[in-house]
C-alpha cells in the first residue's frame, strides 16, 4: 500500500510537470567534464562539446567509443555520468522526465532535494523516480534494462500502469524491458560503484555490458572528488555486506 501511494503521487506530479523550470523556463544542462569524443545534437546540428558547454531540453548527447561526460542539471540537483557508446536525450516529450537513456549506460547522482516535483529518468521499459540517491543503469540495443542501486531508493514506475510501482533499495538491482515486468535481485556480492563501472552490469540474457573503459566512481572516472567504494549509504567491499542509508 505504501509503495502504491508513493507511486501514485510521483506519476500524478509527473503528468503535471515537464522538463521545464518555473513558469515554463527550459531546464538547462551543463557539461562539467568531457573525455574524448562527445557530440551534442541540438536543433538538427551536431557539434563536438567541451567542458563548460551548455545544453537544454530536447538536445541529444552521444558519446564515442572512448568518450564519456559528466552532465549536470543544477535545477534538479542532479548529475549524470554518461559512459562510452551511449545516447541520451535531455528532457523528453514525456512529462516530468529530466533525461532519457536511449542506449548505453550512465550513473545517476541525485542530491537531496526539497522541491515537490518528481525527478524522473526514462528508460525504454519504465520510469525511474527518486528523491536523493545514486544508481547505475544499463540499456542494451533491445531496450533490456538493468538498474543497480548504490545509495537510497529508486522507484520503478510503469508507463501504462501494467504493474504496481516497485522500490529498489541500496544493495538491490532490477532487470526489465519493453513489455517485461521488473525482476528484483540482490546485487552481486561486493558490487559497488567502482566495480559496476569497471565490469558492467549483468543484463537479462546473462551477458555483461561493457564498463566503457571507466576507472572508478565519479572521482575516478571524471577526476573529481566523488563517491568511493564503501562510502556511507553505498555498497562496501566484498565481504563487507551492504550499507543502507
Amino acid at each position: 500500500m505504501k509503495k502504491a501511494t508513493f507511486g501514485s503521487i510521483v506519476l500524478a506530479a509527473a503528468l503535471a510537470a515537464s522538463a521545464t523550470g518555473p513558469a515554463g523556463e527550459p531546464v538547462s544542462y551543463r557539461f562539467d567534464k568531457v573525455r574524448s569524443k562527445v557530440i551534442l545534437v541540438s536543433q538538427g546540428r551536431e557539434v563536438r562539446v567541451s567542458e563548460g558547454a551548455d545544453a537544454t531540453g530536447g538536445d541529444v548527447v552521444k558519446t564515442g567509443w572512448l568518450g564519456s561526460t559528466l552532465v549536470a542539471a543544477p535545477r534538479w540537483n542532479a548529475r549524470f555520468e554518461i559512459s562510452s557508446s551511449s545516447e541520451v536525450s535531455l528532457g523528453s516529450d514525456q512529462p516530468g522526465v529530466i533525461l532519457k537513456l536511449q542506449q548505453g549506460r550512465l550513473k545517476a547522482i541525485f542530491d537531496a532535494f526539497t522541491g515537490d516535483e518528481p525527478r524522473v529518468v526514462a528508460t525504454p521499459g519504465a520510469l525511474l523516480a527518486v528523491r536523493g540517491t545514486r544508481y547505475g543503469v544499463d540499456v542494451d540495443g533491445h531496450g533490456n534494462t538493468s538498474v543497480v542501486v548504490f545509495e537510497g531508493t529508486v522507484q520503478i514506475d510503469s508507463f501504462d500502469h501494467s504493474f504496481e510501482p516497485i522500490a529498489v533499495h541500496a544493495g538491490e538491482m532490477a532487470e526489465y524491458g519493453r513489455g517485461r515486468r521488473p525482476e528484483m535481485h540482490q546485487s552481486p556480492s561486493g558490487m559497488n560503484e567502482t566495480m559496476w563501472e569497471q565490469r558492467g552490469s549483468r543484463m537479462p540474457d546473462g551477458s555483461r555490458t561493457s564498463g566503457g573503459g571507466q576507472s572508478g566512481s565519479e572521482g575516478g572516472m571524471m577526476g573529481q572528488p566523488g563517491s568511493q567504494s564503501g562510502q556511507p549509504g553505498g555498497m562496501g567491499h566484498s565481504g563487507g555486506g551492504t550499507k543502507r542509508p
